[in-house]
């Protein structure tokens, strides 16, 4: 069997893999408070809670790289089909984005330190905070808009799939995506991100389903993507 031949079966582990790290992250997860009267009780969190953001954000920087990995297999899979491919493309830029969000948090933890330790090149408390305060936005609205390239790519591949008679999985991704692309709700209402946490639990519904259907076509089944009768057009 080519390597060709076991991206299906690729496709259905890496999933898997976004799915475990997406958990892991949500359950682990340590927020920036960007709020000009929290940031420094953010600050005091992240210093006094490293060990649980160190391991967040390692699953964090894990999930941009299967996320980005994802979406290589599949457009090597689906790719002839136009809506695929920007489904694809979705998942690809999340993951960049992702990265970027993990720079930021990184950078926010390094200014927690320094403001534990006195400050570096003999900056004070308020140079801190509002350095602090203005990586903490950069990580906060590159997340917000990983999750929208994201929310966009599921809307794509959900489509293609009830194109494809997927009705169940299409469904599925295509709400998963709605509520993923409402995570800009909580910017506007800390209350609503609840919204994006069910479009996030669904996003993990879709991809487990979605593995399973993959790994099954990697194990020789003969369901197999038909990316033919899916040009766009």
């Amino acid at each position: 069997m080519s390597f060709f031949e076991n991206l299906p079966r690729l496709g259905g582990w890496l999933l898997i893999g976004v799915a475990v790290t997406s958990l892991v992250y949500v359950i682990t997860g340590t927020g920036i408070d960007t709020g000009r009267d929290e940031i420094a009780d953010s600050l005091r969190d992240l210093r006094d809670n490293k060990e649980l953001f160190f391991i967040s954000r390692a699953a964090h920087v894990l999930l941009a790289v299967l996320l980005v990995a994802s979406g290589v297999v599949i457009y090597r899979l689906l790719g002839t089909a136009t809506i695929a491919a920007l489904g694809a493309f979705g998942f690809i830029a999340s993951g960049i984005l992702s990265a970027v969000t993990d720079a930021a948090a990184l950078s926010v933890y390094t200014m927690a330190v320094d403001l534990e330790e006195g400050g570096a090149g003999g900056a004070g408390e308020p140079e801190i905070l509002e350095v602090a305060r203005a990586i903490g936005f950069l990580a906060v609205y590159s997340s917000h808009t990983a999750l929208t390239f994201l929310g966009a790519g599921l809307i794509c591949l959900g489509v293609w799939m009830v194109s494809t008679n997927r009705t169940v999985g299409g469904w599925l991704g295509v709400v998963a995506g709605i509520g993923l692309l409402l995570v800009w709700l909580e910017a506007l209402e800390e209350d609503l991100f609840f919204v994006a946490l069910a479009g996030g639990l669904l996003f993990v519904a879709w991809l487990v389903g979605t593995a399973v259907t993959l790994l099954r076509l990697g194990g020789g089944s003969d369901d197999t993507p038909d990316t033919e009768a899916t040009e766009a057009g």
